[in-house]
């Protein structure tokens, strides 16, 4: 046998047995996990999730507020779930460690998650996998060769995924092995077609698996967008929904957030800070925005009517606008740059 396929079936040998090796120790310490932290996702959270720290003025472990443990404990204890929230109160890094949690704790659990874009989908996976390598799983075994931007998958054969069409459940679902699935749509107000996907979902679930009706879990929370009676977010709010789920709803006030309530009053009726007065000001006082973005009410689209352009862009600038925008409305941005440029002579 030439020397050359020799040294190659050697170094064959020596890569599966690493690979062998470290999947028994990504179980390891899967195991070890999963009993430490057993019905208690409130400490693994308080011990793996990491950020920047306000109080510390770094980046490390995040405390965990009162009102976030509140926020927990809801999406926990409800089968099916809606919360209503300001701006700002940060329930993606709270429900991404909750998904952590879940991984480890249930054997082939399959979490979708739907999102506004997938800037934000990606955004929301990568904190997931920031809180499990924390918890000492991102170094072991081929974890980081397995997961990528838009998906994790551990050794117990828990997944989470992010899903954007309903195209995607059926194949996905009809190929594992799952004993529960949880979808968890974020800022769902503003996710196009999120009904569509639900019921979609729901469909499959029922013709794959039609001896386990109790293996769907609803996590949905969102910032209010402007009133709308078509959609699945509020009218699912309004119970007018016409999902046969019990949904259980609970809302979360900036006032209830300890960095945003300092100095604290109730003026007229409502809660005020220097905190509040500032980010009114952000909005230029208008009271329509404010409603919207910090008092959790559903308010009609009011925008200023205008006259519309069209511009053709290289490109390239076209491509360097959608990296600028983050995901966000490139109309939006070259507007405010036209404002900004123009509002000496306005």
């Amino acid at each position: 046998m030439p020397a050359d396929l020799i040294f190659f079936i050697f170094c064959l040998y020596l890569c599966n047995t690493k690979h062998l090796k470290c999947n028994t120790m990504e179980e390891d310490r899967l195991k070890e996990l999963k009993i430490k932290y057993k019905d208690n996702y409130i400490d693994f959270i308080k011990d793996f999730r990491t950020g920047f720290n306000q109080e510390e003025t770094e980046i490390g472990v995040l405390p965990l507020l009162e009102f976030e443990k509140e926020y927990l404990s809801f999406i926990h204890n409800n089968r099916y779930s809606i919360s209503l929230k300001s701006r700002q109160m940060h329930l993606d890094s709270l429900t991404s460690a909750y998904a952590a949690w879940l991984l480890i704790q249930e054997d082939f659990l399959s979490i979708f998650l739907i999102t506004i874009n997938k800037n934000l989908s990606t955004g929301f996976i990568r904190e997931v996998s920031k809180v499990l390598e924390v918890a000492g799983l991102g170094n072991i075994g081929d974890y980081l060769h397995r997961n990528t931007k838009d998906e994790i998958l551990l050794s117990n054969n828990s997944s989470i995924r992010t899903l954007n069409y309903a195209s995607q459940i059926e194949p996905k679902l009809s190929e594992l092995k799952v004993d529960r699935t949880i979808m968890i749509f974020s800022e769902a107000d503003y996710v196009r077609d999120a009904g569509k996907l639900l019921n979609f979902t729901e469909g499959v679930i029922k013709r794959y698996f039609p001896e386990n009706k109790d293996m769907l879990k609803i996590i949905i929370y969102s910032s209010p967008n402007y009133y709308n009676k078509e959609s699945f977010f509020q009218n699912i709010w309004r119970n007018k929904s016409p999902h046969i789920h019990n949904f259980t709803s609970r809302s979360f006030h900036w006032s209830q957030n300890p960095r945003f309530n300092k100095g604290l009053k109730i003026i007229e009726g409502k809660c005020w800070s220097p905190w509040y007065e500032n980010m009114c000001n952000n909005l230029e006082n208008d009271q329509n925005e404010i409603d919207r973005e910090f008092e959790l009410q559903f308010v009609k689209n009011k925008k200023k009517k205008g006259k519309t352009i069209s511009l053709r862009l290289e490109e390239k600038i076209y491509k360097s606008l959608k990296k600028r925008v983050l995901g966000g409305s490139i109309s939006d941005y070259i507007r405010e740059l036209i404002k900004n440029d123009l509002k000496a002579y306005l």
